[in-house]
């Protein structure tokens, strides 16, 4: 349907760190209101979806809709991508996952470093309470730690307000902040 997207979440800083389990599949897409009725009609032989709920996401009224796979009863959930610049940066940072060589099972996925922010945005909104969020995040500099750009995650977590956060993680990870 030419909807961009990536996968973000639990699942991505499960490719990136750490492996979990987690519930369900996290999306972020950049829909319009005019690809909706398109959505719907690929979907709905395969899933449960709510046009309502779709619009709600779209108008802002929530973050998100879901969709349920009929058969397995698995669910994703799809987080409208904002316009603004941390969303159009990570959209336009994503990453083409290739599962192995002989696979043609290839798909988008957020970056490590965004991963990373997202993960220490929803730290910090659980008052850092949220254990899982706090072990993926450390996967995430573990496993990524060469890796990361360290300059790009300053530079959001100063305009995301998370400066505190990610020094506390950094050191945590035993990385020089």
């Amino acid at each position: 349907l030419k909807i961009n997207y990536y996968i973000g979440g639990s699942v991505a800083s499960s490719l990136q760190g750490e492996v979990r389990f987690t519930e369900d599949l996290d999306l972020v897409i950049n829909l319009n209101l005019d690809q909706v009725e398109t959505l719907i009609k690929q979907l709905e032989t395969e899933f449960y979806l709510s046009e309502i709920a779709i619009k709600d996401a779209l108008e802002g009224k929530t973050e998100s809709f879901n969709i349920i796979h009929l058969q397995t009863i698995e669910k994703a959930d799809l987080f409208i991508s904002q316009n603004n610049p941390f969303e159009m940066s990570k959209m336009a940072r994503r990453q083409l996952y290739i599962s192995d060589e002989k696979s043609e099972n290839k798909f988008y996925v957020s970056s490590p470093e965004d991963t990373f922010l997202q993960k220490l945005l929803w730290y910090k909104n659980t008052n850092h309470q949220s254990q899982k969020q706090c072990r993926d995040l450390l996967g995430i500099l573990k496993f990524q730690n060469d890796n990361l750009d360290l300059y790009y995650l300053k530079q959001w977590a100063k305009e995301l307000n998370l400066l505190a956060e990610l020094k506390q993680a950094l050191t945590e990870a035993g990385i020089n902040y």
